[in-house]
């Protein structure tokens, strides 16, 4: 690539950044806490993640979420507590548990990343979870995941 190029490619990088930086300002947020389970058991380190219903736009961030040793969970949007009021699709995602050592073949690593989660619960399409936000403090049903659905 030509240094010309490369000033170009840098130039716009820095203009995208920019643009996205200016984004219009964030909604007030509410705060949003629940437990889930998975067979009975909380999927430690496993991940909530909110999906705007009938958002169009691309979005960097979702409100998401951390799941803890018990299950509980605090969802988060753009490093703050809370979510945007709104209807929203429940996703979860969960590599394993990583209070459990594994030991591993090489060829099979890449099988430590992959979400342990089944479909439909992983799926923004087939979720049979959605919840609203409402402007007050939102706490959440318990959401059991089992995995032995068909």
């Amino acid at each position: 690539m030509s240094p010309r190029m490369v000033q170009m490619s840098g130039c716009f990088a820095v203009l995208l950044l920019g643009m996205l930086g200016c984004s219009r300002e964030q909604p007030p947020l509410y705060p949003v806490s629940g437990k889930v389970t998975m067979n009975g058991a909380a999927p430690v380190g496993g991940s909530v993640i909110l999906h705007p219903e009938g958002q169009t736009r691309l979005s960097l961030s979702k409100p998401t979420a951390v799941i803890g040793n018990d299950g509980s969970f605090t969802v988060r949007t753009n490093y703050q507590d809370g979510a945007p009021v709104g209807r929203y699709k429940v996703t979860f995602f969960w590599a394993g548990d990583p209070r459990v050592p594994k030991s591993v073949p090489p060829q099979d690593e890449r099988s430590l990343n992959q979400n342990q989660i089944p479909h439909p619960y992983s799926s923004v399409a087939d979720t049979p979870f959605s919840i609203e936000v409402a402007p007050e403090a939102n706490v959440l049903p318990l959401f059991q995941l089992r995995s032995d659905l068909k």
